[in-house]
């Protein structure tokens, strides 16, 4: 399967500010380009163009460190004809848009 996927430069902006020696809120965007062409789209790899919004919080200790996390991506509507596709692969026709939501938490024990 050959998916002529071109070079992508991923940009990101996060701030963090700690609001006592253990609280940490901290914020975030980030830009995700699509690598893929029209005409290789695939139901298996559904790739687009991204923009994030992240949030969230982080509580460290000594022996434990604690952080939540959330991230919105708003996907860019995506509309393939069958001029992009071809007439051997009609696959993924169609106007497509996804978002995603990403809830995450990572505890960290030191002993």
């Amino acid at each position: 399967m050959v998916l002529d996927w071109k070079n992508c430069v991923q940009l990101r902006f996060e701030l963090e500010y700690k609001t006592s020696e253990k609280f940490a809120i901290r914020a975030g965007y980030y830009y995700d380009p699509n690598p893929s062409p029209k005409n290789t789209r695939t139901i298996l790899l559904p790739e687009m163009t991204f923009n994030f919004v992240t949030f969230g919080i982080g509580y460290h200790t000594e022996n434990v460190t604690i952080d939540a996390g959330f991230e919105y991506g708003m996907g860019k509507e995506l509309k393939i004809t069958s001029a992009d596709k071809g007439i051997d692969d009609p696959g993924m026709l169609g106007t497509h848009n996804l978002d995603i939501i990403v809830p995450n938490i990572a505890i960290t024990f030191r002993f």
